[in-house]
């Protein structure tokens, strides 16, 4: 069983961009390599060669699902650029288009503050080689469309980057209560199983359910229910470790999967957070309760079992007259 991250460390962006990328380079780079080869005979063609190879076998990686960082900080991009260099030194002002792509490049095959200090080392190494061999009017004009390429394309896919990391908060977050919704609880739940299996750490959930609270919404009105269900997630979060997961499931119901907890420990918290809900002044008049179902994680339990077997126990707090917690021993 593999642990499951709730955040990739390389987004499917950069997957799939790194595919574009090389499969491009290669189809942009491959006419002129055998023009090399054939016509001028330079040695530029073994460069496009190399380029080719890497390109390729980068866009096999990344169709395979596999984005490999090593490969393309010290590999496709070094290669690339390398490219763009020689063909400055060879051909002069001919040439200095393929520094554009080159500069952009970066952004495309590599994490955003690694593309950054690539692209000032690569601004920096062809500096000398620009001032060489272009003249100075030329020069001038090249080298501040390079430095404005590059701060266009590294703003542009920052923000690109802050709205994907706001859209996904967006969608495993609550809206109302701030929690996470369910997006995140299968991963969350197979996570807690692989480290109780590799570090036997006791793993312990919490399913809650407000009481009547369909009488809350009919009674008050559902803007107040809606404060009712903000304020219980406010008694979860006060009442919880920082390494616990909280998610709102739907409607009134909750869970809490409370990692390092037996179930003593996972008992002890529910019953904190029933009584804090007892006590509180959630609603304008009378009493607001809630009944929890608790089970902790036993050995080689499938997260639809755990899941079904609190649910069980949720069912019976109820049963037993609600403001209750049951655990499996007290089944």
């Amino acid at each position: 069983m593999k642990k499951v991250n709730h955040t990739s460390k390389h987004p499917e962006f950069l997957l799939k961009s790194a595919l574009n990328v090389s499969l491009v380079s290669v189809i942009a780079i491959a006419p002129f390599t055998v023009y090399d080869f054939y016509v001028i005979k330079n040695g530029m063609g073994f460069l496009g060669v190399i380029a080719i190879l890497f390109c390729t076998f980068n866009a096999v990686l990344c169709f395979k699902g596999t984005y490999s960082l090593p490969l393309n900080l010290f590999a496709t991009m070094p290669i690339m650029a390398g490219c763009s260099l020689a063909a400055i030194n060879v051909w002069g002002v001919t040439a200095s288009f393929w520094a554009y792509p080159a500069v952009l490049t970066c952004y495309f095959v590599l994490p955003l503050h690694l593309a950054r200090l690539a692209n000032i080392l690569y601004l920096a190494i062809i500096l000398p080689f620009g001032w060489y061999n272009l003249s100075p009017d030329v020069f001038a004009r090249f080298y501040a469309v390079l430095i404005s390429i590059s701060i266009f394309a590294y703003l542009t896919l920052k923000e690109i980057a802050l709205q994907h990391a706001q859209l996904h908060r967006l969608s495993i977050t609550d809206v109302l209560t701030g929690l996470n919704n369910r997006f995140l609880l299968s991963d969350s739940l197979e996570n807690a199983i692989f480290i109780n299996q590799c570090e036997k750490a006791p793993m312990s959930i919490l399913m809650l359910d407000l009481d009547h609270f369909k009488k809350v919404n009919d009674q008050y009105g559902h803007d107040v229910g809606d404060e009712v269900l903000k304020g219980f997630a406010a008694i979860m979060k006060a009442n919880s470790n920082s390494n616990d997961i909280l998610f709102r499931l739907g409607g009134e119901e909750f869970l809490i999967l409370l990692h390092s907890a037996d179930e003593n420990q996972a008992i002890q918290a529910a019953e904190q957070i029933r009584s804090h809900v007892q006590k509180s002044k959630l609603l304008p008049e009378g009493e607001l309760t809630v009944s929890i179902g608790v089970c902790e994680l036993v050995c080689n339990k499938h997260r639809k079992d755990w899941l079904k077997q609190c649910d069980a126990n949720l069912y019976l707090a109820k049963n037993r007259g609600r403001n209750k917690v049951v655990a499996c021993s007290q089944c």
